[in-house]
């Protein structure tokens, strides 16, 4: 069972990289430049698109804002464009749903650590 375990705590990681790159890719694949949509029709100054785009990390390598999107990932600090809260502080703001936010996760864990192990057990030893 331990073994299992490990395997499975194992699968993490490239599982969590390879969910972030996909989602990381398809944030880049999007036409049209961010900063521009989030001003909508208005016409910017450059001085201030300089700014936001350095303030977003959008001057930045493809690699570098990758490795900022899987460091804020693991904090749980995604934070929108125009300072919307990260996921962290929304939870935290909101702390008697986080109660109810963790056992409900608790309990989805448990049973998935069950119903893995009843389908291993089942196929270990078919009845029948």
């Amino acid at each position: 069972m331990l073994a299992f375990l490990l395997r499975r705590l194992a699968l993490v990681v490239p599982t969590f990289l390879g969910i972030t790159l996909i989602a990381f890719s398809l944030i880049h694949v999007i036409p049209g430049d961010p900063v521009q949509v989030m001003a909508g029709e208005r016409r910017l100054d450059p001085v201030f698109y300089a700014e936001t785009l350095a303030r977003l990390g959008l001057d930045r390598p493809l690699w570098e804002q990758y490795l900022n999107y899987l460091w804020k990932a693991l904090h749980l600090d995604l934070v929108g464009p125009v300072g919307v809260p990260g996921v962290l502080q929304l939870l935290v703001q909101r702390g008697q749903r986080l109660g109810f936010l963790l056992r409900g996760g608790g309990v989805v864990v448990l049973l998935g650590l069950l119903g893995s192990r009843t389908v291993l057990r089942g196929l270990a030893h078919p009845a029948g």
